[in-house]
């Protein structure tokens, strides 16, 4: 049957109108296409067909939203639906379960992707489980230092070997050392994240060491000459960090672990450092006691008053960070020109020089806060050695003083 569309036209819909009284006024445009007009002035399409002797209607569009135009094709493409055996209203049906149901999907989808863990997550969770361990500060500051910005609010199943090995081959150019610890802790980091649920698998488990040779370390040019010594201890002036490189010479003590001294930590002239307060407590839980000669407690001394919990706060009444020290450090070493000085060269001068001036291996072992003890003797012995260290330690501090 041979369809006419030939009835309206835009002026006569646009003057269409509903009569008063009645509910709605069609106006036929031939083949099944209808215009309804309701007495609010709504004009809408719709295609009327009648099924196993029931009249039908497929609602198709507003007017003017769907021209008169598009209707019409709409309708055409209804009666051919027919011809083929598909009711059009049924088919209208189904295809809306199916947009809802994809609705659903995307929805879910895009729910997904929002809730998708992303870096920062993934570092902030390896962070925490280092929480009061001594590596947290070290770590936090390498993969915040040398992680690109823009990796922080992609997912972290995004990142790939590719990048992970970019990164660290960008780092080794400057700092080869560098670049293998920020490979360590990325592993453990991807590590963390699989075993805390957050990613599923992890990057970086094919990708090699960066600078394998860098770990090759000779210790004995860690240890300063006396010259070199001498030049440390004679730049030393007034400030906070001086003071903390002064107490390291005197105690022995690593530098987190003075940079996080405590008044409640101090009895008298003995410094006793928990488990959770000093590198080697965290392996095997155990508790230090380090001597204060007279020279260091002077120095302790100075500030006591300016903060109620730590010896030496930062600005925040936080412990000042590791990083500012090495700062620090590094300016004395450009300045005076001890080629690679840090702060650890003091615990390296120190286990080296002793041994020289006759302070037996062992004590000076305890005073930098080594285990020493171990077997039958680690488990029955509890001697302190504090007589020892002190005596050891004035030894140390009048050969100094002879620089």
């Amino acid at each position: 049957m041979r369809h006419i569309h030939n009835k309206l036209s835009d002026r006569s819909i646009k003057a269409a109108m509903c009569s008063e009284g009645k509910q709605s006024h069609d106006l036929r445009d031939g083949g099944g296409l209808i215009l309804r007009v309701t007495p609010t002035g709504r004009k809408s399409w719709r295609y009327e067909y009648r099924s196993n002797n029931k009249k039908k209607a497929l609602p198709l569009g507003a007017y003017p939203t769907l021209s008169l135009a598009n209707a019409r094709k709409l309708a055409i493409d209804a009666a051919h639906l027919r011809k083929t055996g598909i009711d059009p209203v049924e088919r209208a049906k189904l295809n809306k379960a199916e947009a809802e149901v994809q609705q659903l999907q995307d929805a879910a989808a895009i729910e997904q992707e929002i809730n998708e863990p992303l870096f920062q997550d993934l570092l902030n969770e390896y962070l925490f489980t280092l929480r009061g361990r001594p590596s947290h500060d070290e770590v936090k500051y390498s993969l915040e230092h040398d992680i690109p910005t823009s990796w922080l609010n992609r997912q972290a199943k995004s990142i790939t070997l590719r990048e992970c090995v970019l990164l660290l081959d960008k780092v080794k150019q400057r700092a080869p050392v560098r670049s293998n610890r920020l490979y360590a802790y990325l592993k453990r980091m991807f590590k963390v994240g699989t075993s805390r649920g957050l990613i599923e698998t992890n990057p970086t488990t094919d990708v090699p060491k960066p600078a394998p040779e860098a770990d090759h370390h000779d210790n004995r040019h860690k240890a300063l000459s006396t010259d070199q010594l001498n030049t440390v201890i004679t730049s030393l002036q007034s400030k906070s960090f001086d003071d903390v490189i002064r107490l390291m010479l005197l105690t022995g003590a690593r530098p987190k672990e003075i940079l996080h001294m405590k008044w409640s930590q101090m009895e008298e002239d003995i410094w006793t450092l928990g488990p959770g307060e000093h590198k080697a407590g965290y392996r095997k839980p155990r508790t230090i006691q380090r001597p204060l000669i007279p020279a260091a407690i002077e120095i302790i001394e100075k500030y006591r008053g300016h903060h109620d919990d730590l010896v030496f706060p930062g600005p925040k009444g936080t412990p000042m960070a590791t990083t500012s020290l090495g700062h620090f450090v590094a300016r004395q070493r450009n300045h005076f020109g001890i080629e690679g000085f840090t702060s650890h060269h003091v615990r390296h001068t120190m286990a080296t020089r002793m041994r020289e001036i006759g302070i037996a291996p062992h004590i000076a072992e305890r005073i930098l806060g080594h285990v020493v003890d171990t077997g039958i003797a680690g488990v029955y012995s509890s001697y302190d050695w504090l007589p020892e260290m002190r005596s050891a330690l004035e030894i140390w501090e009048r050969w100094i003083d002879q620089l």
